[in-house]
């Protein structure tokens, strides 16, 4: 539920996946037993075998006369003498074939086991729960990906594989299907949710995902600001540190006194070892021996597992931490605006791309546009040349761009890593990806440019870009607790400021307090760029490097004492850094 409760968007398309808290709480036993086992009583599981068929077996509860779940792999012989031995196995009546019926409306099987089976030479819209099991790399990848494209085909109605809200544009059947389900339940249906045993396996297969998301739909690549070539963007480089000092390592949330109980009651280490060989290096057990002496280490809880946390905490010792190595010119760590797709028919695409070009071209028609003033103003050209020529010039800072309910805006902002930026009115439509969606983001870009507008910066040079967390390499490394492992966080924008030889990089995030995890990316940076509650100064070719993060709010009064001055709620507190360097 902590992963699902904020509405994260799909790796695979460019929305927000709905989850209605509520609706999943309300599933209990009874429910589980009745929609994937078919049975309203529990029961033992039983085997059927196929007559003639040597590659399906069905699973069904005794207690029902529906089967459950399919088993289809190459050979069943080996399995039903060496997986199975413990299980009743009967034969069917029938010569059916599950796996072929698998599509009809009667088929009552929710479980699919297999292996290669379900990568090639079948079609169906079932599936949409996936567990790979020790699969995901090298030659398997493939496969992998072949599964994944048969999980994500739908089909709400008979040969219309779109979704439903699509559908309810153009079909009134849909509509009225559309109408009467909330969005969670079509978003759940809708939806292809992926799992592994393998965190590495994971990792390669959304790599995967990635590369082929780059290919589909329209792609549309927007220009890298041209004033920034000749001015350094610095941004921090890590190094890791596998074996950060006791020290160093984040508290462990655990059950102190339980957990050195239970590992003096197993006596010696090499009784422990033995246990947890699994999990355990025997590097790792003069490590565990420290960390326990000190009570401080941990944060109390009653949790009573002690088998469960002590592999919890024999993982926790072996964390790894980045720390700060360096500062480097930006390269390629922003390519977002390098990757934008665009879910959209020709015409429409060709629309946008104009309008995009109008925007981009808005600079060099600004500077044409001043000379015509001068030219006026010396009396070279006439009012109506005048005019003539400004209506030719067709200056575009900002356009728009509509299909159906969905609405963008194309802005031209000078101070840009790249041009334009592209925002959306409504961040739950999603043909096209990879652009500004959020209001927090929206209100944020809202406000700096008013503040931009009626204000000078105080600086040899100012920049700002957007951060994309799926494809750029800008990020703070933290701790997390509630996963208990370093993760990345990517704010949403980043700033660059110069003034003399003092250099500021600034990230800024603009999300509600309601996220009790930005304590923790807060904790983050501040081990990594302060020094006893102030900024660290870093020196590199002349320069002083600070590095601030600001999460920017609508009501920083809210907020714990703790954490207020990290929590903004004007742009102008960005460029009031430049007088306060040091604090």
């Amino acid at each position: 539920m902590e992963e699902l409760r904020n509405h994260p968007r799909y790796v695979f398309a460019h929305d927000e996946l709905i989850i209605d808290e509520n609706f999943l709480k309300s599933i209990n036993y009874n429910h589980i037993l009745k929609y994937i086992y078919n049975s309203e009583t529990n029961g033992k599981i039983e085997i059927i075998k196929i007559p003639k068929n040597e590659e399906e077996l069905v699973l069904k509860l005794k207690t029902s006369d529906k089967p459950f779940a399919l088993i289809k792999i190459g050979d069943i012989g080996k399995w039903v003498k060496e997986k199975l031995k413990n299980y009743e196995i009967n034969e069917s009546y029938d010569n059916q074939s599950y796996f072929e019926n698998l599509n009809k409306d009667n088929s009552s099987i929710n479980i699919l086991l297999g292996s290669r089976a379900f990568y090639e030479g079948w079609d169906s819209n079932r599936p949409n729960v996936m567990m790979f099991i020790n699969i995901g790399l090298g030659d398997s990848r493939k496969y992998v990906l072949q599964s994944i494209g048969r999980g994500e085909r739908i089909e709400p109605l008979k040969d219309m594989r779109k979704r439903l809200r699509f559908l309810a544009n153009e079909n009134t059947l849909a509509k009225t299907i559309k109408n009467k389900l909330k969005n969670y339940e079509v978003s759940l249906i809708e939806s292809l949710f992926v799992f592994g045993t393998d965190v590495n396996n994971i990792k390669k297969i959304m790599e995967s995902i990635k590369y082929e998301r780059s290919k589909s739909g329209f792609k549309i690549e927007l220009e890298k600001n041209k004033d920034i070539d000749e001015h350094n963007l610095l941004i921090p480089v890590y190094k890791e540190n596998d074996k950060p000092d006791i020290s160093e390592i984040p508290k462990f949330s655990g059950n102190y006194e339980l957990l050195k109980e239970y590992i003096n009651w197993l006596g010696d280490y090499k009784i422990l070892y033995a246990i947890y060989s699994d999990y355990l290096q025997v590097a790792d057990i003069e490590r565990l021996k420290q960390y326990l002496l000190n009570e401080d280490n941990f944060n109390k809880n009653n949790d009573g597992n002690a088998f469960m946390q002590t592999i919890d905490l024999i993982n926790h010792i072996k964390i790894t931490l980045e720390n700060i190595d360096t500062f480097k010119n930006l390269e390629n760590e922003i390519i977002h605006f390098k990757e934008i797709n665009a879910i959209l028919d020709e015409n429409d695409l060709n629309d946008l791309k104009k309008k995009i070009d109008n925007v981009i071209s808005f600079s060099s028609k600004k500077e044409q546009y001043n000379e015509l003033i001068i030219k006026l103003q010396n009396k070279e050209i006439s009012q109506e040349e005048f005019q003539k020529q400004y209506d030719s010039l067709k200056l575009h800072e900002v356009e728009e761009f509509q299909k159906d309910q969905y609405k963008i805006k194309i802005k031209n902002i000078k101070k840009h890593y790249y041009i334009p930026v592209i925002i959306a009115e409504d961040s739950k439509e999603a043909l096209i990806n990879h652009i500004i969606k959020e209001n927090s983001e929206r209100k944020f870009i809202e406000e700096l440019e008013d503040y931009i507008k009626n204000n000078e910066v105080n600086a040899d040079f100012w920049y700002f870009s957007k951060i994309d967390q799926t494809t750029d390499k800008i990020y703070i490394p933290y701790y997390n607790k509630k996963n208990n492992r370093q993760d990345k966080f990517y704010p949403d924008f980043i700033f660059w400021i110069k003034k003399n030889n003092d250099y500021y990089i600034i990230f800024v995030d603009p999300k509600s307090i309601e996220y009790t995890d930005y304590e923790y990316k807060v904790d983050g940076y501040s081990r990594i760029f302060e020094e006893n509650e102030k900024v660290k100064v870093f020196h590199k070719d002349g320069l002083n490097i600070r590095v601030y993060l600001y999460l920017y709010t609508e009501d920083r009064n809210k907020l714990s004492e703790k954490y207020k001055k990290y929590w903004y709620d004007n742009p102008k507190s960005i460029f009031d850094i430049i007088n306060k360097s040091g604090n």
